[in-house]
């Protein structure tokens, strides 16, 4: 899969597992780790727009399986959600992917690179709380 889409995918999964609302995913450490900014919509249909890559996902469900599409990198990905597990393949590649979603974690595995990445979906209410706890 391309890595470009890890972040993307984290989001759109920890969505479905968790129904959010989410505004970022951190990629890493959970509190200070980078982060890339989403908003949209994610449920029958998927229209997710990626801040850091300036860029849309977008895609169906149909039975238990997201059909999915990134406009930039023009992958097709499907993606299963079972419970807190996900599945899916890179149709481009013919790959795999895998993962889980605890809680806020997101941990992924990219069949074609064999890599492991860890993210960490970022709460709405979060935002805010640490947007009005900022010093000024």
């Amino acid at each position: 899969m391309n890595p470009d889409l890890y972040a993307s995918l984290a989001f759109i999964v920890a969505t479905v597992i968790h129904g959010g609302p989410f505004t970022a995913i951190r990629r890493g450490d959970p509190v200070s780790g980078p982060h890339t900014l989403f908003t949209g919509l994610v449920g029958a249909r998927v229209n997710v727009y990626d801040y850091e890559r300036a860029e849309t996902i977008s895609g169906l469900l149909r039975g238990s399986t997201y059909h999915l599409y990134d406009v930039l990198t023009r992958r097709r990905l499907q993606c299963t959600v079972e419970g807190e597990a996900f599945e899916g393949i890179d149709e481009s590649t013919n790959m795999p992917f895998s993962g889980r979603v605890q809680g806020l974690q997101v941990t992924l595995y990219d069949g074609e690179f064999g890599t492991w990445h860890d993210f960490t979906a970022v709460p709405e209410w979060h935002r805010r709380i640490t947007r009005h706890l900022r010093p000024r």
